[in-house]
């Protein structure tokens, strides 16, 4: 199963890693900063909290689950995606997409239509990818 950073323990990013670490997904977070109940929410699903400088050597995929994470560090070892699944402007989605022209890593702009998932629902994620 993929290795995944999901940047924000917040109610989105929490109850997703939860959805993700139940499937399989190893799920890396960095809590520096970070209140004492976005602590326990990371804790409670599985993530697995690491050190900045460490974070993005791990993944396969990172997905952005609050607008602080459109301003995510990219040095270090890269993943093969970087997911922005905030609701930002055609604008914000070429600037995130231009950070990776020069590297491997492609750049996919999503949206995630619905609450964070609970017994019984779970929201849709709508991604494109290209050129």
């Amino acid at each position: 199963m993929p290795a995944i950073v999901i940047v924000s323990a917040g109610a989105m990013g929490s109850a997703i890693a939860k959805r993700l670490v139940h499937a399989g997904c190893t799920i890396y977070t960095n809590l520096d900063g970070r209140s004492p109940a976005a602590h326990q929410r990371a804790l409670d699903t599985g993530m697995i909290n690491v050190p900045l400088s460490t974070l993005l050597s791990r993944p396969t995929w990172i997905l952005t689950l609050s607008s602080s994470g459109s301003n995510a560090n990219t040095t270090g070892a890269l993943p093969r995606a970087f997911v922005d699944c905030n609701a930002v402007n055609p604008k914000m989605v070429k600037r995130i997409g231009g950070l990776f022209r020069e590297t491997p890593v492609r750049s996919i702009d999503a949206g995630i239509v619905g609450m964070p998932p609970r017994d019984g629902w779970d929201p849709t994620f709508y991604a494109c990818s290209g050129s």
